[in-house]
């Protein structure tokens, strides 16, 4: 029975003992329920601002008023380099000094230009190059035989805006509104430097001018209606016919300040003429792949021709060199070299007692041109 105690009291002892080192349970958390987050309510955005339009301070003519009421056509371009530049106040008058300077920097750069980008120079061009730097230069202004009286009167050739001052309108206007716009064209006699007999569409008269008539004038490779077809339809990327098609319709052709500003860089004054019309020449030459006569053969012309022969042969080989001169206001008789018409009205020229002063210098020639 003892035995049986003890055994009773192991067993009690050992229960007590595990009971001792077993760790109390731990209570059971409670399941853990996932939630949909809520989606934010979107917060309104205002619109954005537009930033201020940029207002240039030139645009056009017509904003530009200062270019609008310039005294010369020199003084409306120079005044249109100085809008890009930023220079103010715009308003401010040109002394006669700057604009003559800025017309001298224009051409100067152009040259250093042409130059640049032609070299380097075969020798063949730089022998052409100094010939033609060397030639007389043929300048004409082609004129109606009802026009050229009233020259012959006045002694001189007169732009259309100065005959106006003086009460004399031709019966059409012989020059499109965009050749004023850009180039003064209504405040300039207009001429031709570089082909031997000008364009015949201004009349049959042809009045070559003597060469010293270049240090009062200043021209540029296009007249004004060719500069909207060509260069400026270019940079448009529109068709040039259309620019003759409006003037072949009498529509106003716009021209703007980007217009003027782009010509502007074309400026050549008298003494480069002869300089412009070699790299013109030269950048021609280079361009026609094929000839009447072998490149030889033509060089060795050119090279050797006398004046005359020379600018005729330009022409005769369809090689395009010219300049549109400008000359402010009138151009004196005094640089009349000759005067030229045609043949079956040389008696009528001559009978004229306007005519007796110049009788030396007019002569007759054929009809054909």
């Amino acid at each position: 029975m003892f035995k049986n105690l003890v055994s009773i009291f192991s067993l009690l002892l050992a229960a007590i003992l595990v009971s001792c080192t077993t760790p109390p349970p731990q209570p059971v958390p409670p399941p853990i329920i996932l939630q949909t987050p809520k989606t934010p309510e979107p917060v309104p955005v205002p619109p954005p601002v537009p930033p201020p339009a940029y207002k240039p301070p030139v645009t056009s003519f017509t904003d530009a008023a200062e270019i609008e009421n310039a005294d010369s056509p020199a003084e409306r371009i120079v005044m249109a380099r100085r809008s890009v530049l930023g220079f103010s106040p715009l308003k401010q008058r040109l002394t006669k000094e700057q604009i003559n300077e800025c017309m001298d920097i224009l051409s100067d750069t152009l040259m250093m230009e042409y130059e640049l980008f032609l070299r380097p120079f075969s020798p063949f061009e730089t022998t052409l190059i100094i010939k033609m730097q060397k030639l007389e230069l043929p300048i004409t202004v082609r004129t109606r035989l009802d026009l050229l009286r009233g020259s012959l009167k006045n002694q001189a050739l007169l732009s259309l805006r100065e005959a106006g001052r003086r009460g004399m309108y031709p019966a059409v206007p012989a020059i499109p509104g965009v050749e004023d716009k850009l180039l003064g064209g209504f405040d300039c006699v207009l001429a031709s430097a570089g082909t031997t007999d000008g364009n015949p569409r201004c009349g049959d008269v042809i009045i070559r001018l003597k060469q010293p008539v270049k240090n009062i004038g200043w021209a540029t490779p296009w007249n004004g209606l060719d500069f909207m077809a060509g260069p400026r339809q270019l940079v448009k990327k529109q068709n040039p016919a259309d620019i003759y098609a409006q003037a072949d319709k009498g529509q106003e052709i716009k021209v703007g300040f980007d217009d003027l500003n782009h010509l502007s860089q074309y400026v050549v004054i008298g003494k480069d003429w002869n300089r412009a019309l070699a790299y013109q020449t030269i950048l021609n030459l280079r361009k026609i792949s094929a000839s009447k006569q072998s490149p030889v053969i033509l060089e060795k012309i050119l090279i050797e021709a006398a004046p005359n022969v020379f600018w005729q042969t330009l022409a005769s080989e369809n090689i395009w060199c010219s300049l549109e001169a400008k000359f402010p206001g009138s151009v004196s008789a005094g640089y009349f070299e000759s005067i030229e018409v045609n043949e079956k009205d040389l008696p009528i020229v001559l009978a004229w007692p306007e005519a007796a002063p110049y009788k030396s210098i007019i002569r007759g020639v054929p009809a054909k041109r």
